[in-house]
């Protein structure tokens, strides 16, 4: 069955190579992802995740 218009989700992981997971965060419905946006999810959301994962270790 083929469906003219398929729900669609924007949404990004991330996975530290330790295996730590970032809460899935998914984007607004509608949501067009430009650079400016994934940029600003970046600072809000995996930077923060980031340091709260690795603490005082050295990271690259």
């Amino acid at each position: 069955m083929n469906t003219k218009f398929p729900a669609t989700v924007m949404g990004f992981v991330v996975v530290s190579s330790e295996g730590h997971v970032i809460p899935s965060h998914i984007f607004e419905k509608g949501l067009r992802v430009n650079t400016d946006i994934y940029l600003q999810a970046q600072e809000d959301v995996v930077w923060p995740w980031i340091k709260y994962v690795v603490s005082d270790r050295p990271w690259m």
